[in-house]
């Protein structure tokens, strides 16, 4: 299809562009400013209602300032130390978390620090966008915290669940984002190649409706760690007990993404015997390598100091791991020309409630043609544009301890496994099982609702399906030649 893939698409499994969409190329972009970058996660209404109305059942435990304690570093508070003792039994304490410019594990993180309460979000928003997500304690004793106003991120209560909410409940998210670029300049668009067959104009953003329920549901650079796509190399270390390496990695792994600053930070970060002197010297933003080169400094068991790094990030690695090795299968599989959108008898599809079934090229062609659909998927269309337009949608297996190997594309699985020399059960971490993946299905292809482009604000609106990601549907659209520095 049109465009050549950039280095960095490759480096993380993704091998192709899909749509004739020629894409605005060279010079447009996305998050010039984090305000350029907005998203909201999108609940089910079910999930909606089971929160409880915030002023309900007596006192709300806040203070006559309205319950807001700010701090403008995001932390060092401990003013939530009090929080509402009365609400024990009403539920799952919920709130919403407001944040920009920095990402979800570092902004609970925060709130850990301030409250010694540990929140729960549905889904890992990123740091360069501002976005509005559900979080949820941990624990039925429905301590609700103060709200809370930071220089980053501001967390507000939302009301109590009567159970903890799940990844299920968050439909998807929505989506607004501006496309920056000198859109009065023709020829600046129509070619990622930035030459002299450039197209004469940018082609009209309104005209990629036709592809976005089409493109392939890749993950997306973030989850590889964007300009320093190194924690699916981590989290293959891992799986292969090699924490020699993933500390290496950790700590060295270089990339011609990464900023100068950081190269030449991590150059000095190669000596056993300045692990203490190194961990001291890190700048901010470099928390992870700070407590390895910590926990070197003081055991040197590399083992023990990849337990000291954050659960929710040591999960992230092997799924990292998990999500390359699915970029690679779809790439290969869209390489030989599979099917992504037509199921075939024996697929396993995702309906319109999100559940899985074999698709026997029967059993669902009657709701197909009626348009009817599962109870989910009614509400969702209810609720933020969110609909799963396919009932019988073409999924991919997540390799991992409980690989499903019983589908057409069990042999580009195959294949890649053994180029990365690894096997399903690998995934089974032994001497760390709380990062475990056990693996599951996915979407072969994005599930999009509401694609709308605004030309007088040169934003794109739209709403995916959960755990799809807005830059592997705008990787089509622009098609940019560099994605790190158009702000993917």
């Amino acid at each position: 299809m049109s465009g050549t893939v950039p280095e960095i698409d490759r480096m993380i499994g993704i091998g192709v562009y899909t749509t004739p969409f020629p894409g605005l190329g060279r010079g447009y972009g996305i998050r010039a400013t984090p305000d350029d970058f907005v998203v909201s996660e999108i609940l089910s209404p079910a999930a909606l209602r089971m929160i409880r109305d915030p002023g309900a059942g007596g006192s709300d435990g806040s203070d006559d300032d309205g319950g807001s304690s700010s701090n403008g570093n995001g932390g060092g508070s401990n003013s939530n130390a009090d929080a509402d003792a009365s609400a024990k039994g009403r539920g799952y304490a919920v709130y919403a978390l407001r944040k920009r410019g920095i990402d979800t594990a570092h902004a609970l993180g925060a709130i850990r620090k301030m409250t010694g309460v540990r929140l729960k979000p549905l889904g890992l928003k990123d740091a360069s966008a501002v976005t509005t997500q559900y979080v949820c304690s941990t624990g039925a004793a429905g301590r609700r915290l103060r709200d809370i106003s930071a220089s980053r991120f501001g967390l507000a209560f939302a009301g109590y669940a009567k159970r903890p909410l799940t990844k299920k409940q968050m439909l998807g998210n929505r989506f607004r984002i501006r496309i920056s670029g000198d859109w009065s300049s023709p020829g600046s668009g129509g070619s990622n190649r930035g030459d002299a067959t450039a197209a004469a104009t940018a082609p009209d953003p309104s005209d990629f409706a036709t592809y976005a329920d089409s493109v392939p549901n890749f993950y997306g650079y973030q989850r590889f760690g964007s300009g320093r796509p190194v924690t699916h190399l981590v989290g293959g270390a891992l799986t292969r007990g090699d924490y020699d390496e993933a500390v290496r990695l950790i700590l060295e792994y270089e990339s011609p993404y990464d900023t100068r600053e950081r190269r030449e930070v991590r150059e000095n970060l190669a000596d056993p015997a300045l692990y203490a002197q190194s961990a001291r010297r890190l700048p901010s933003g470099m928390d992870t390598e700070k407590t390895v080169l910590e926990g070197l400094a003081t055991h040197g068991d590399p083992l023990r100091a990849l337990r000291a790094v954050p659960l929710l990030l040591r999960r992230l690695y092997v799924s990292a791991y998990q999500s390359y090795v699915f970029n690679c299968t779809l790439s290969a599989a869209i390489a030989a020309g599979e099917s992504l959108l037509d199921p075939e008898p024996g697929d396993v599809c995702f309906d319109r409630n999100g559940d899985l079934h074999k698709y026997d090229g029967t059993s669902y062609a009657a709701a197909m043609a009626t348009g009817s659909g599962g109870k989910n998927g009614r509400e969702a269309g209810a609720h933020g544009g969110l609909v799963r337009a396919r009932n019988d949608a073409v999924a991919i297996p997540i390799v991992g301890y409980s690989y499903y190997s019983k589908t057409r594309f069990a042999p580009y699985v195959s294949d890649v496994l053994v180029d990365e020399s690894v096997k399903p059960r690998a995934f089974f971490l032994h001497e760390m099982q709380e990062a475990s993946g056990e693996g599951g299905f996915r979407d072969a292809v994005i599930q999009c609702s509401g694609y709308a482009w605004h030309d007088d604000a040169k934003t794109v609106e739209f709403s995916l399906t959960r755990g799809s990601f807005a830059t592997m549907l705008l990787r089509e659209l622009i098609k940019p030649p560099n994605p790190i520095s158009a702000g993917f």
